[in-house]
């Protein structure tokens, strides 16, 4: 699916929906004590957004940050990488 540049409403639409899920998102795990579950987080998204998309959006991100972004037993976490 394309997000940017939107071509039309709808995508325009989609694409700021995707943007605010990732910031929900980013600010729920990163706030978090504790593992969080998909039902957890994907109740906070915007209407039409899957969790899923959005941690695959945000997945390869972190990454290139040293912070692996890991689901655990149907959980999602934080791991940050140390040297």
């Amino acid at each position: 699916m394309r997000f940017w540049p939107p071509g039309s409403d709808q995508e325009m639409t989609a694409a700021m929906a995707l943007g605010a899920a990732v910031r929900i998102a980013e600010a729920m795990l990163f706030a978090a004590r504790e593992p969080l579950s998909e039902d957890l987080l994907g109740a906070a998204m915007p209407a039409g957004v899957s969790i899923r998309d959005v941690m695959a959006h945000l997945e390869p991100h972190y990454a290139a940050r040293g912070v692996n972004l890991a689901r655990i037993a149907g959980k999602w976490t934080c791991l940050l990488y140390t040297s």
